[in-house]
């Protein structure tokens, strides 16, 4: 008898859900089930993404005193969400300050605005493969 994702215990899912990137749990795992999209939002869940997607926070995230509150009392998945969405910002601010000379010191000057949040994304970018076409740009 063949058997389904559907019969694995929660407990075996959630472990998978640890392996999984948090844009694949969010665009494709939730959208499975009804079980599928509770176990895919779980606090816990996104604590940990949370923790190993970005290593420096700034300040106005109050990290520390959220990492020793409750998870269910914190919006992790949220939190998560808003710094891809600054990483995705920094992305086009930093393409437009290597494609162009225009406006160069305000995209750098609203990089900064980010604050120490923005450090991720720019570290990712010093250790750019030497295949992309503007590496040394990025370095």
């Amino acid at each position: 008898m063949p058997s389904s994702l559907e019969d694995v215990p929660d407990e075996i899912i959630r472990h998978i859900l640890l392996y999984l990137s948090p844009e694949d749990t969010l665009l494709s795992f939730q959208r499975l089930s009804r079980r599928f999209h509770h176990l895919a939002n779980e606090p816990l869940l996104w604590k940990q993404h949370c923790q190993l997607s970005f290593s420096h926070w700034g300040p106005e995230h109050n990290l520390q005193e959220k990492l020793k509150a409750r998870a269910s009392s914190v919006d992790w998945r949220n939190l998560w969400a808003t710094r891809k969405k600054k990483n995705k910002r920094i992305a086009q601010l930093l393409d437009g300050v290597i494609s162009t000379k225009v406006g160069q010191l305000k995209r750098l000057q609203e990089i900064c605005t980010l604050g120490i949040d923005a450090k991720d994304y720019l570290l990712e970018q010093c250790h750019v493969d030497d295949s992309a076409e503007d590496f040394l740009a990025r370095r």
